[in-house]
C-alpha cells in the first residue's frame, strides 16, 4: 500500500523526463541531450530539434509500454539509458528508484532516490521513496529523517505521514507518534484513524 502513490505518479513523471534537462545542462554546462536541444533551438536547427524530440518521445512511449506490459527489466534498462544520456534528470532517477524498489533491490533504489534528491531537493516523492527504502533496510532513524523531509515538503501527504507514524512506532517514540497522528487528523481523518488503530494510540 505504501508504494501506491508512487505508482499513481510514475506515469505522469515519465512524460516529463526531459523537462528539466535543458535548463540544468545549460546552466551547469553539462553535456547531454538537454544541452544539445538548447543549442539546436538557439541555432534554429530543425533536424536536431526533431531528433531530440523523437528520442525523448520514443523513450517515454517505450518506458510506458514496458511498464504497462509488466516488463520491469525492460523498463529498468530503458530508464538506465535515459539516466546515462541525461544524468541530471531527477524524475528519471526517481522512477528508476521506484522500479528497483519494486524488485526489492533496495540498495539500488536507495542510490537512485538519493541521486534524485541531490538533483532536486524539493522532490518530495523522492524523499518519500528514500524514506521507504531505508525503512525496509531497517535504518529507521535515517528513514524517519527522510520521511520528515517528505512531510515538510508536502505537509498534506497522508502516505508519508502514515509511514512516518509507523517508523516512530517501531522506534518506540510515542510522543512523536502522537504528534504525527494529531497533525494528520487535521487534514485526513481517515488516515489518522488508521494510524490510531494500527499503532495503538489511545484517545484522550
Amino acid at each position: 500500500n505504501a508504494i501506491l502513490p508512487i505508482v499513481a505518479m510514475i506515469g505522469l513523471d515519465i512524460g516529463i523526463f526531459m523537462s528539466g534537462a535543458v535548463v540544468v545542462e545549460s546552466v551547469f554546462g553539462w553535456p547531454g541531450i538537454g544541452q544539445l536541444a538548447w543549442q539546436a533551438i538557439q541555432r534554429l536547427d530543425i533536424p536536431i530539434i526533431m531528433g531530440v524530440t523523437l528520442v525523448a518521445a520514443t523513450g517515454i512511449v517505450l518506458g510506458n509500454l514496458l511498464a504497462e506490459a509488466g516488463d520491469r527489466a525492460g523498463a529498468v534498462a530503458q530508464l538506465e539509458q535515459v539516466t546515462a544520456a541525461n544524468p541530471s534528470h531527477a524524475d528519471a532517477w526517481f522512477n528508476l528508484g521506484f522500479l528497483h524498489d519494486q524488485e526489492d533491490r533496495l540498495a539500488d533504489a536507495e542510490r537512485c532516490f538519493r541521486r534524485a534528491v541531490e538533483l532536486r531537493p524539493s522532490h518530495d516523492r523522492a524523499w518519500y521513496g528514500l524514506g521507504l527504502s531505508l525503512a525496509k533496510l531497517g535504518r529507521l532513524e535515517q528513514a524517519a529523517e527522510k520521511l520528515e523531509e517528505a512531510a515538510r515538503l508536502q505537509p498534506m501527504n497522508p502516505y508519508a505521514a502514515y509511514q512516518l507514524a509507523g517508523v516512530w512506532h517501531k522506534l518506540g517514540q510515542p510522543e512523536k507518534l502522537r504528534a504525527e497522528y494529531a497533525r494528520v487528523k487535521r487534514f485526513d481523518p481517515k488516515v489518522a484513524e488508521r494510524i490510531r488503530l494500527e499503532f495503538g494510540i489511545t484517545k484522550k
